[in-house]
């Protein structure tokens, strides 16, 4: 018996590190982000514009805002071709 048990102790810590690793892999392997930054062509960043991202096959159809430095982030993202679009919003008066 004592046999039995030293080797279960000793193969117990390799499982629970292979589990680990399969759970993390699993986790990050099939979506991303996309993050970038909204700028005209002068190189000044845009700040509030809206960004837009598609993928007809998918149906993924996602809008965020820039932040006050003009970047933008996608989380959770499939794998994918995607269409990217932005458009300034202009302030009303």
């Amino acid at each position: 018996m004592p046999f039995i048990r030293g080797t279960i102790f000793r193969i117990l810590p390799i499982l629970a590190l292979i589990s680990l690793g399969l759970v993390a892999m699993a986790q990050s392997g099939s979506v991303g982000v996309v993050r970038g930054t909204v700028a005209d062509p002068s190189g000044a960043v845009i700040p509030n514009a809206t960004v837009h991202l598609t993928n007809s096959s998918s149906g993924l159809d996602r809008t965020v805002s820039t932040d006050i430095t003009g970047q933008f982030v996608f989380a959770n993202i499939p794998f994918n071709p995607y269409g990217l679009q932005s458009q300034r919003r202009d302030s009303l008066r």
